[in-house]
């Protein structure tokens, strides 16, 4: 009698590639979740866009972008370390409305 299980092979580099179009989602997607991670997305990029400048433009090119720290400070003339900084104070700004928005809820 033969053997009821089978040998699963990975070969290196499977994990890689692009699911095919049309292709089902895992049993783990939920599709309110799905919407809910979209409308927060939509939020996020909303407070974003919205923060005072200098602010701003670093967390645009970081957060939208996804641009590192040393390229947006070649982008904008500004020291590495002070894109750093105004990162960390963007960081800062947008945990503070977030957190204000969710009180109000």
């Amino acid at each position: 009698m033969k053997s009821a299980w089978v040998r699963k092979v990975d070969a290196p580099g499977d994990d890689a590639l692009p699911e095919p179009r049309g292709a089902p989602g895992s049993d783990a997607d939920d599709p309110a979740q799905s919407v809910a991670d979209r409308a927060g997305a939509a939020e996020l990029e909303t407070l974003v866009r919205g923060l005072r400048e200098p602010y701003g433009r670093i967390a645009v090119l970081y957060f939208l972008e996804h641009r590192e720290t040393a390229e947006i400070a070649k982008l904008v003339g500004r020291p590495p370390a002070t894109v750093n900084s105004q990162l960390w104070r963007a960081k800062l700004l947008l945990r503070q409305q977030i957190t204000e928005r969710r009180q109000k809820e």
